[in-house]
């Protein structure tokens, strides 16, 4: 299929996660993008299993948790187990 085929974010989003997630065999991914004015990553699309489904946007700030941390240091990071990481924001998990 063609992610640009369409001109729907939400839809660009959530093929970009399901063809991310199936590259690198993830159990989840999440897309968040940076709100420069309220310095905070705000999830656009999550593909994170039944338990998340149906959750309200998530919103961290910069340098919060592991997504925030990406986000104001500029480094990609692959986690495989975000549970021993101390970058790790737990209440997100909740």
């Amino acid at each position: 299929y063609s992610i640009t085929s369409t001109l729907n974010l939400e839809e660009i989003f959530h093929k970009v996660a399901n063809a991310v997630r199936r590259a690198l065999a993830a159990e989840s991914i999440s897309i968040g993008l940076t709100d420069p004015l309220s310095n905070e990553i705000v999830f656009v699309d999550a593909l994170m299993g039944p338990l998340f489904a149906g959750l309200p946007p998530i919103r961290l700030k910069l340098g919060q948790g592991i997504a925030g941390w990406v986000a104001l240091n500029g480094e990609p990071t692959i986690v495989n187990d975000v549970y021993t990481d101390k970058r790790f924001f737990a209440n997100v998990d909740k």
